[in-house]
């Protein structure tokens, strides 16, 4: 990570003009012009000179004509003189740099939703691993991870993975590293620091990597296949507007069977990755068929579009949940009421769940939860009682049959995926 002594001190950086104010940088869906405001002043061209050297891959130089989208920067305040030091000051401008490398990347967003699929996650290009595209939540160590197995490779970003839903290309987004600065604060590093070279492409994905990463682990660090269920809950949740892509549920399934399934780390360290990804295990390829949903605003029966052929899922057993009316805000239904499957955008049908996507958020079904919510699906309308008869004969009968069936009632209406007609 670059030192104090290895940057230009504060005042100490020459901007001849107010043109040098104004950065362009070509970035994914078109230009995005960067305005530092307080033109003039000695902090803004602090300011200019930094974002310059933190983006200098992707400025245009000279800026295109016509009109390009402006996003304004504000300049850090000036202190009394003698009320901040040097090490205080860089501090505070890269904490401004790193507030603008966030608002850049949501500027960005906005061009590509619908059209791409965009998870959080990073990707790099490695010439004896091909590419991997890391995936984990915000503090998971994808950064870190991302510059480890991108040292002295191809990197493509750090936190925001564009891929194509139809060929799976990837759309490079090479934004500086956000990294943990010595004083605790989150910073911009620039590539070159990091031994990165960036690319605006890439071709699919040969691995899709989730991060399990436990500093407190002591056993060896393992690399195992994760099941197709799971692993696209894990994905959507990185994704903000994955519900926006056509048939996203489908997508995320090719996806991952083009790469023989998602891979998860459980490990300590980053330095644990490179190594782990020298051997990795074998593909797992699972069966699975898609539900095509109506959105949230019709209530037409969905259409099934039927993938490679499944087995049943077994009946579980469990203690009945207490009739209840309301949950959370959501109807619980008894087994006299009519229900009906919630407006959803599209299903999966696993072998470890059934997945499906709504608005903002999915749901991971298994068990006895999953085969109430695919007869109503396939059924239509139907009591409680009907439900219970149904599932009776279909896998059997059981003592207990009427008060499981109530208890995934209660349970898929508290979670708003089931609702009373």
């Amino acid at each position: 990570m670059t030192t104090s002594d290895d940057m230009p001190a504060l005042g100490q950086v020459e901007v001849a003009s107010t043109a040098m104010r104004e950065l362009v940088l070509d970035l994914p869906g078109g230009p995005l012009a960067l305005q530092i405001s307080e033109p003039g002043t000695e902090l803004a061209s602090d300011l200019t000179a930094e974002l310059r050297r933190l983006w200098s891959h992707v400025l245009l130089d000279p800026a295109p004509g016509g009109d390009i989208e402006t996003l304004e920067i504000a300049a850090p305040s000036a202190l009394p003189v003698g009320t901040e030091n040097a090490e205080a000051a860089r501090a505070r401008l890269e904490r401004v740099t790193y507030d603008a490398s966030g608002r850049i990347t949501r500027a960005v967003l906005p061009r590509l939703v619908g059209s791409r699929v965009l998870l959080h996650a990073g990707t790099v290009q490695r010439k004896d691993g091909g590419v991997t595209t890391v995936i984990g939540p915000s503090g998971a160590g994808k950064s870190t991870a991302i510059s480890m197995l991108g040292r002295g490779e191809v990197y493509l970003s750090d936190e925001l993975s564009i891929i194509d839903p139809d060929t799976f290309a990837i759309t490079g987004y090479p934004k500086p590293v956000s990294r943990v600065a010595t004083a605790g604060h989150k910073c911009d590093v620039a590539l070159s620091e990091l031994g990165l070279t960036p690319a605006r492409t890439a071709g699919p994905p040969d691995q899709i990597l989730l991060l399990n990463r436990d500093p407190a682990r002591t056993a060896p660090a393992e690399l195992t296949r994760c099941p197709m269920a799971t692993a696209i809950v894990r994905i959507i949740e990185q994704s903000s507007s994955m519900w926006l892509v056509p048939r996203p549920l489908e997508t995320l399934a090719r996806l991952l069977d083009s790469v023989g399934g998602a891979l998860e780390a459980h490990y300590c360290e980053a330095s644990d990755l490179p190594e782990l990804l020298r051997d990795i295990p074998a593909a797992r390829h699972q069966d699975w068929a898609v539900i095509d949903g109506t959105g949230p605003e019709t209530s037409e029966s969905p259409a099934s579009i039927e993938g490679p052929e499944l087995q049943q899922c077994a009946m579980t057993t469990g203690s009945a949940a207490a009739p209840c009316e309301v949950d959370g805000g959501h109807e619980i239904p008894a087994l006299t009421d009519t229900v009906t499957v919630a407006p959803f955008y599209q299903a999966l049908l696993t072998q470890d769940g059934t997945v499906i996507l709504l608005e903002m958020r999915a749901a991971h079904l298994t068990g006895l939860n999953a085969l109430v919510w695919e007869l109503l699906v396939e059924s239509g309308p139907m009591t409680g009682h009907d439900v219970a008869s149904a599932l009776i004969a279909a896998i059997g009968p059981h003592p207990q049959a009427q008060e499981f069936t109530l208890q995934a009632l209660h349970q898929l209406g508290a979670d708003a995926l089931i609702r009373s007609c």
